[in-house]
């Protein structure tokens, strides 16, 4: 049986396959990037792949908390899009 790696999501924090939620990813070089691979270096954070949870983390600016630093708006501006079209 193949290992599969699970990640909490930011916005309901419940365990979901990694393939199956969106990474935002916070470079070495102090930039930010969804991560569609989801092994870039740089410190992670997940949401699920749902309106909910994606409302919710923009909402609540759910990522500030758990990159540990500000997040431009831009990217919950992207995030908003995608819900949309989920």
């Amino acid at each position: 049986m193949k290992y599969i790696p699970y990640r909490r999501c930011v916005a309901c924090h419940s365990s979901h396959p990694k393939n199956e939620m969106i990474r935002l990813a916070k470079l070495a070089d102090g930039s930010f990037c969804f991560d569609e691979t989801k092994k870039s270096g740089g410190r992670g954070a997940y949401v699920c792949n749902n309106k909910n949870c994606i409302a919710t983390a923009v909402k609540k600016n759910a990522f500030h908390r758990s990159m540990k630093t500000k997040v431009p708006s831009q990217y919950y501006e992207m995030l908003s899009a995608l819900q949309e079209d989920i």
